[in-house]
């Protein structure tokens, strides 16, 4: 067996399956991956879209989980046929942060799925240390959900979340419902979903949410004032990416509350000066959150997240609303593309 199907990133805005990709070689300490599930990421479709990859033509993919088909030499505690969930950061471990286990900011980290061949095929090469068993009552497509699951849970920990809180999540696409999931897990209280679309608000409140927002409807910041009786959440996750509501922040935020920013922009971000104000005045705490790692690698936030999964406390298969063949995916990325499409999470399924 030397070649694979795979869905290929020529160029920019180009997507095609390739039929007869050649199969990487194997290291000895390399794990060769038959991929049964691949989420699709929101950086997939910016790579496609507007920015490219770092090599070109790749395959992307790093949200994945499979069945092992074959082992180098070395590798141990993994054999033929195991379950596993692919952790795509390859840090160099030789860093400073890596050497205080902060992985997620590594100097000179390779990456599966954007620096190096991904997911979106029928198979892909991985380094020992980045496999992680699945278990059994995980099923293959929750399993290729735990690298988004670990996104929402780095941040809500990098925000310091305690039971006592109260949450305001901005942005309902999967990784804001999953991070309302953990919240409800915890035992928080007050969790408060904001988005401007109807069936995301009303998802966040299966998943845990007891108060949601629709921005097009109604103003939250006074909305939010009503709801907590005018002091703020202590903890705001950011996880839509839109300026207009990062910009606002600190206004729904209460006296020594905390702002973790995780969604994307690609336009500038300001504050407005009464603003800008607040954060000082509040003694707010400004942080952001990248990635999924931390101490004892993968992280905590990995077997966390296999953990609730395997005791059904962490649900992601409500979030997801198209399942893809390979040969399926470049129709879909140019609907997509076209805007003729509504979508929540997507994953590419290996039968």
């Amino acid at each position: 067996m030397n070649e694979m199907k795979a869905l290929e990133l020529n160029n920019i805005g180009h997507l095609d399956v390739n039929e007869a990709r050649a199969l990487p070689e194997m290291s000895e300490t390399d794990v060769l991956v038959k991929v049964k599930a691949v989420g699709v990421c929101g950086s997939d479709y910016e790579r496609v879209f507007n920015s490219g990859a770092h090599k070109m033509p790749i395959v992307l993919g790093h949200e994945l989980s499979g069945v092992v088909e074959g082992t180098g030499q070395k590798v141990e505690k993994i054999q033929k046929g195991d379950r596993v969930v692919v952790v795509p950061l390859i840090p160099c471990h030789q860093c400073e942060w890596c050497h205080q286990g902060e992985f997620s900011i590594c100097d000179d980290y390779d990456y599966i799925g954007s620096r190096r061949d991904g997911g979106m095929a029928e198979y892909v090469l991985v380094p020992q240390e980045n496999i992680l068993l699945l278990p059994k009552k995980v099923s293959y497509i929750s399993g290729a959900m735990v690298e988004p699951a670990a996104n929402a849970i780095h941040a809500l920990w990098i925000g310091q979340m305690k039971a006592s809180d109260s949450l305001c999540v901005t942005g309902a696409g999967p990784i804001g419902q999953m991070a309302i999931q953990y919240a409800r897990v915890l035992g928080i209280k007050k969790i408060i979903s904001v988005d401007i679309v109807p069936d995301k608000l009303e998802l966040a409140k299966r998943m845990g949410a007891t108060h949601i927002i629709d921005t097009t409807q109604e103003d939250f910041i006074e909305a939010i004032k009503e709801i907590t009786e005018g002091r703020g959440v202590d903890l705001l996750l950011e996880a839509s990416g839109a300026p207009s509501i990062q910009a606002v922040c600190p206004e729904i935020v209460a006296k020594l509350g905390r702002i973790v920013l995780l969604g994307f922009s690609h336009k500038d971000v300001s504050f407005p000066a009464h603003v800008y104000e607040m954060i000082l005045r509040k003694q707010i705490k400004l942080m952001g959150s990248w990635n999924t790692y931390s101490e004892n690698f993968p992280g905590e936030e990995w077997r966390y997240t296999l953990k609730l999964m395997e005791r059904s406390e962490l649900d992601v298969l409500p979030l997801i609303s198209h399942m893809l063949s390979l040969e399926e995916a470049p129709a879909f990325f140019e609907a997509v593309k076209n805007k003729s499409i509504d979508y929540n999470k997507v994953m590419i399924i290996n039968n």
